[in-house]
């Protein structure tokens, strides 16, 4: 038997009530030469039996069921299975375009060593809507046109060449406990040419509570320190100052963070964690290259003091004048 073109890997951990709409979206392919792969990764609901009756049904399904390790760890366990030339991803809470694989893997046959992404619907529970592209016939070339246009991240809007995976044994890093697809899209881009962006929108993204996205994480700030950090070989000279302009003004954001009333930590180690946040190595790279002009310069002079405490102090009286200024109006 030949192998598929393209390998479909799936990871699924307690998603009964959106795992149907998934399969059936992938099995509905206008391009059929593929193989499925769905990973059970330890799912307490029905998803393993769920698996088990469309592989019984369908010969191009494979199932693997497996103690729950993670997203990453799902993912991995199919790539290591994986037989087809290309290798796609989708979450088992999402769906796909009926032309998601004809239309991602044509643009990638005309470009081969390039980094091929598609623009995606992102769907609420009431509507739905997509991220609109730049100019009908849009093309993005360089990361980061496609990390503004913020479609970079994702694995599933991507598709990857099997043997430069292989090669460079390119896997998901399972210790990673968020933003795990920026590593490795990274890691890939590098090894590509360009960018082809696809104006077209081929994949459902479900924006669910179930979401990891929607999860708390009280260190959200430090998690972000490798998703910054990874980009920037990719950016280049000249578009360094506006891409650390963008995390400067998102990283001041996550201060914010710690003091959600979500997080358990008493008050001073929430300062103290951010006090480590500013003098991270990350922090700093992206302070020396910002021009930080959407920031007041006294805002700027005090964030260059690396003083975290002195900058609470200074982000309470500016927000202490706003509130004042709102109740006199």
């Amino acid at each position: 038997m030949n192998a598929p073109e393209i390998s479909v890997i799936v990871p699924v951990y307690n998603v009964e009530k959106y795992l149907c709409r998934c399969v059936d979206s992938i099995l509905n392919q206008t391009f059929t030469d593929f193989e499925l792969i769905m990973v059970d990764d330890g799912s307490s609901d029905n998803c393993g039996a769920i698996c088990d009756e469309y592989a019984a049904k369908d010969s191009r399904i494979r199932v693997i069921h497996k103690t729950n390790g993670g997203l990453s760890s799902a993912r991995n366990a199919g790539l290591d299975i994986a037989q087809g030339r290309y290798v796609m991803f989708c979450d088992s809470d999402d769906y796909v375009a009926a032309n998601w694989c004809e239309v991602m893997l044509g643009v990638l046959a005309k470009n081969i060593d390039s980094f091929v992404v598609s623009n995606i619907w992102k769907v609420y529970a009431d509507r739905k809507t997509a991220y609109q592209p730049i100019k009908n016939d849009s093309e993005l070339h360089s990361y980061f046109e496609i990390y503004k246009f913020g479609i970079s991240a994702y694995a599933w809007n991507k598709i990857y060449r099997a043997d430069i995976l292989r090669k460079n044994n390119l896997r998901f890093d399972e210790s990673c406990r968020f933003g795990e697809d920026v590593g490795f899209n990274a890691k890939y881009c590098a090894l590509c040419d360009k960018c082809v962006y696809i104006p077209i929108p081929l994949y459902y993204y479900a924006d669910t509570q179930e979401s990891i996205m929607n999860r708390y994480y009280p260190d959200y700030f430090g998690l972000h320190l490798p998703l910054f950090q990874c980009r920037v070989p990719l950016i280049s000279e000249a578009d360094l100052a506006e891409y650390c302009d963008i995390w400067l003004y998102h990283f001041l954001n996550l201060f914010d963070n710690v003091f959600d009333c979500r997080n358990p930590w008493s008050f001073f180690k929430k300062l103290q964690y951010n006090q480590r946040m500013i003098c991270s190595e990350e922090f700093r790279f992206c302070l020396k290259h910002a021009t930080g002009k959407k920031e007041s310069p006294l805002a700027m002079k005090i964030l260059r003091t690396h003083n975290y405490y002195l900058f609470w102090l200074f982000d309470q009286l500016v927000k202490l004048k706003g509130k004042l200024r709102r109740k006199t109006k």
